[in-house]
């Protein structure tokens, strides 16, 4: 992982997963996260920041 896309995520208090999934929604994309883990579902969809 690059460590500005680290300290992007840090600086909004997000994971990188976070980041990235909102990026790829403001771009109008679909983001695709692949996780089976309950907590990493709930995580991902909590992307409501700017």
């Amino acid at each position: 992982m690059k460590p500005e896309i680290k300290a992007m995520a840090d600086k909004y208090g997000v994971t990188v997963p976070q980041l990235c999934i909102r990026y790829t929604i403001q771009l109008g994309t679909a983001s695709l996260p692949k996780t089976a883990n309950p907590k990493h579902i709930e995580t991902n969809a909590d992307v409501d920041f700017d």
